[in-house]
């Protein structure tokens, strides 16, 4: 059985989008945040709909090779949701 731990990467300027994003499977945080903070706000999941993922007032479309995010909300679910669906494309 594998044991899965919890992670939160923490953007404090070493890590950006790029890396985010280019993570291999096995190297993905389970939370993402701009700053420490994060450990202490509730991290929403990202829900997979018809043309994208959403979470937290955030709707993330894949457009041809890009990705349109709309909404607004908590910074750390923009993070999160466009992170997972980036995921979902390169995967």
């Amino acid at each position: 059985m594998l044991n899965l731990l919890r992670s939160l990467l923490v953007l404090t300027g070493v890590t950006g989008l790029d890396e985010l994003v280019c993570a291999q499977p096995a190297d993905r945080p389970s939370y993402v945040s701009p700053d420490l903070g994060g450990l202490f706000r509730p991290h929403v999941p990202v829900t997979r709909f018809g043309g994208g993922w959403c979470s937290d007032g955030w709707t993330v479309e894949l457009r041809e090779d890009s990705l349109r995010v709309t909404g607004r909300g908590v910074v750390d679910a923009w993070w999160r949701a466009v992170a997972e669906a980036a995921w979902d494309y390169l995967d």
